[in-house]
């Protein structure tokens, strides 16, 4: 099975009062613990901060980071299980 999308904004708290990097760690627990059906996952690189506005507009699909340079606190999150 491949999971075509998940992701989450690191910024945020899960309702039931914990923050994002556990929700990705349940993940990542998982998906290591399924990795006989579990081929593979695509991650979700939308979310703070806005950095594919550029000359097309506000949530444009470019893919140019014209206002943000370095690592988001997404890429911090979720750097490491790659």
């Amino acid at each position: 099975m491949y999971l075509g999308e998940i992701g989450m904004y690191a910024g945020t708290i899960t309702d039931d009062g914990h923050p994002a990097s556990d929700a990705w760690a349940d993940f990542i627990s998982y998906f290591h613990a399924n990795a006989g059906p579990m081929v593979g996952y695509t991650g979700w690189a939308g979310g703070m901060p806005d950095w594919w506005n550029d000359v097309h507009g506000p949530h444009s699909p470019s893919h140019r980071r014209t206002n943000y340079t370095g690592d988001t606190i997404n890429m911090l999150m979720i750097g490491g299980d790659f």
